[in-house]
């Protein structure tokens, strides 16, 4: 899952776990919500919440 950060045209890998999806994107383009899944989130998948200003990614559950 690629996309540039707000204000920028340079895209950079916004992807976390084996398998990223997309789920919503704040108006200002600066938070993304996803749904992550691989052998890392176990049977199911995980919702995690990124801030395009942060490395960091949140897990949501």
């Amino acid at each position: 899952m690629m996309g540039p950060a707000p204000g920028s045209t340079k895209e950079r890998d916004l992807s976390w776990l084996d398998w990223s999806l997309p789920a919503d994107l704040s108006r200002d383009g600066n938070t993304l919500l996803s749904d992550e899944q691989g052998e890392q989130s176990g049977p199911t998948y995980t919702a995690t919440l990124r801030e395009h200003a942060r490395v960091a990614t949140d897990s949501a559950g």
